[in-house]
């Protein structure tokens, strides 16, 4: 599924984690409308960076992939693979790359 909208990013990595709606706000520190309304395209469909950020913890993922999609995806699996293969102390580094020395 081509995942076009920030809401439709939100909708399908919530149901990939099965969680539910109120879930999600839980975890995220939101209310569980705030969420639904992102996930319809409401008011929401133009959240502020914070809210972003939330979600994007509370589901694992990168926080630009998250808000702008494909173009930012491709850089930050590069990153979030770099980062899980050489994690930092507290799983803090989130987006960078860490690049190993060459032998």
């Amino acid at each position: 599924m081509e995942m076009e909208t920030f809401g439709q990013r939100v909708a399908e990595m919530r149901r990939q984690r099965v969680l539910t709606q109120k879930e999600l706000a839980d975890k995220a520190g939101l209310a569980t409308v705030t969420v639904s309304r992102i996930e319809t395209g409401g008011d929401e469909a133009n959240p502020r960076p914070g809210t972003v950020r939330r979600l994007a913890a509370a589901l694992g993922v990168d926080a630009k992939w998250l808000r702008f999609g494909v173009e930012h995806g491709k850089r930050a699996a590069r990153s979030k693979q770099a980062t899980q293969q050489h994690p930092t102390p507290l799983g803090r580094g989130e987006g960078i790359r860490i690049v190993p020395p060459r032998s």
